[in-house]
């Protein structure tokens, strides 16, 4: 499955599970981004690619700053 098509499926589950509006009205995009950054960092710590999980893990730090 490519990025963009693996993208909306996980879209469209998400509105289904949450069942609010898809807007800034109804979400903190900022706040929402920021959960998924410590997100990707946590899951890297599980990675036995060291490399990548340090990779995964500077972008997610740098990220989450640019989002504060």
């Amino acid at each position: 499955m490519d990025f963009d098509t693996a993208r909306q499926k996980k879209f469209e589950q998400g509105r289904r599970e949450h069942g609010q509006p898809w807007d800034a009205a109804h979400i903190d995009a900022r706040r929402e981004m920021q959960g998924e950054c410590l997100d990707l960092f946590n899951y890297s710590l599980l990675l036995t690619d060291k490399e990548l999980a340090e990779r995964v893990q500077s972008v997610a730090r740098a990220l989450w700053h640019e989002l504060v």
